[in-house]
């Protein structure tokens, strides 16, 4: 459960977050909470988080938790610092309540230890764990990079509306340790890696170049495209972690932009994702410069029944755009197939592909 932003003051009364003479809880959030006085009764809490909190207490926090140690005495299991949490409300992933999400990157993530998770779902159903362990406090983080590039991906969610009862047209996570049939390599020079997540590199003046082996977007209905990538380098010429395309270029050819719907993409401007809104028009929807070589989950949806165009980066929705007088993507491609200069390229990994359909 989550405990947020109580206040317990006056005279002789007792309260806070949780007033309790003993008891145990087990995968707990509790923070920004305030008791005037402390009390004196012992509180045993268990892969929970307890942070930003005053009041002073002999209560104890027991294993994999977090703690202000001026408020609680941990002990040995007992992880103290600065812990990272989400603010209220989050996003609700199934559930009916808010709660406080780890984002990405907190010290809470995959913080529960080995073994049988201490209760099965989180605070909203949202199974346990979602990425190597569990986390602590009451929400798990079901987000595509709950820890950058986990060895079970966390199954794909479709974040645009109109996409409920969608059907799995490609469940790539590149486990390797080659290239399954959807997809067609040109090495070209370059190195190319697979294990759970493909990373390209180059040191010479050709770049790997990996397009989709049939046309692999359905030809009708609604669908998703969404992937988790993150550049490992940033330099001046520049490569796409994904690029949804209306037919190919050609290995060794300059890239028709005019055939692009939309991609993410790092070069000497940083990194952008762009979208086609017409015919002639392709511009940024993201832009991040400098460049961070941060991990970005990004998604492009056509819903015809509402006919227009989404794009979502990292949780928050970019673009909504009418789809009429746009080409339909067909592909998709990733690296680059033009030969080019002899400065380093912008080298990646892509952690996986998910293309989800609704039939029309």
């Amino acid at each position: 459960m989550v405990i947020a932003g109580t206040v317990g003051t006056g005279g002789n009364a007792q309260g806070g977050a949780i007033f309790s003479l003993g008891d145990t809880l087990a995968n707990c959030s509790a923070g920004g909470n305030i008791c005037a006085s402390g009390g004196t009764a012992t509180f045993t809490i268990s892969n929970s988080i307890a942070a930003n909190s005053t009041g002073t207490t002999t209560d104890v926090v027991s294993h994999t938790s977090y703690a202000d140690a001026s408020v609680y005495v941990p002990n040995a299991t007992t992880q103290t610092g600065t812990v990272t949490l989400g603010t209220l409300p989050a996003p609700l992933h199934g559930g009916l309540v808010d709660v406080m999400i780890p984002p990405l990157g907190s010290s809470a993530i995959d913080a529960g230890g080995t073994g049988p998770c201490a209760v099965s779902t989180d605070q909203r159903g949202v199974s346990r764990p979602q990425g190597a362990a569990c986390d602590i406090g009451a929400a798990e983080n079901d987000s595509l990079f709950s820890n950058g590039f986990e060895a079970t991906p966390a199954p794909a969610l479709v974040q645009c509306s109109g996409m409920n009862k969608h059907t799995d047209s490609l469940i790539e996570t590149f486990v390797g340790p080659t290239l399954s049939m959807d997809w067609t390599q040109q090495g070209n020079g370059g190195a190319v890696t697979l294990s759970h997540g493909i990373s390209l590199a180059s040191g010479t003046t050709t770049f790997p170049f990996i397009t989709s082996a049939t046309p692999i977007i359905p030809a009708a209905g609604d669908f998703s495209v969404r992937w988790s990538a993150r550049y490992t380098n940033f330099a001046n010429q520049g490569t796409g972690t994904l690029v949804l395309s209306n037919g190919l270029p050609a290995n060794g050819a300059n890239d028709d932009v005019a055939l692009r719907s939309a991609s993410a993409w790092q070069d000497s401007g940083g990194f952008i994702v762009r979208a086609r809104t017409t015919a002639s028009t392709y511009n940024s929807v993201f832009t991040e410069n400098p460049a961070q070589n941060n991990p970005h989950d990004i998604e492009y949806c056509w819903i015809g029944s509402q006919s227009s165009i989404k794009v979502w980066v990292d949780g928050t929705r970019q673009l909504q755009a009418p789809n009429t007088g746009l080409t339909r993507p067909t592909s998709l491609w990733f690296g680059n197939p033009v030969v080019a200069g002899g400065t380093a390229w912008s080298s990646f990994k892509l952690d996986h592909v998910y293309v989800r359909s609704v039939s029309p």
